[in-house]
């Protein structure tokens, strides 16, 4: 199952798993909105973490994308299961508009 997050709106936070979508406006997304929505998606859905078996989201550019890249990538390392079509393990690296200071 297929959980997909989406933080490229620096006001919203998009979840989505199976057929069930939650978007939840926020004034600055961030992890643990990020997984508050992910348990509700999973609840809506009927399922459970562990019937998870890929994520994705959007690395970048601008820190509210990096959110939902940590959380993917904290959650693709703890269950094992690949992110944006990666092997399990690898992790998405965020995308920055300039060096980071």
């Amino acid at each position: 199952m297929l959980l997909f997050i989406d933080t490229t709106d620096p006001r919203q936070i998009s979840v989505k798993v199976a057929n069930t979508e939650i978007i939840k406006s926020v004034p600055s997304p961030r992890g643990g909105d990020v997984l508050k929505l992910i348990d509700e998606a999973l609840k809506k859905a009927n399922a459970t973490k562990e019937k998870l078996t890929e994520i994705e989201v959007n690395p970048g550019p601008s820190t509210d994308l990096n959110v939902g890249v940590a959380v993917a990538n904290a959650l693709g390392a703890s269950l094992h299961i690949p992110i944006n079509h990666q092997k399990p393990g690898i992790f998405v690296k965020p995308i920055y508009k300039s060096t980071p200071s």
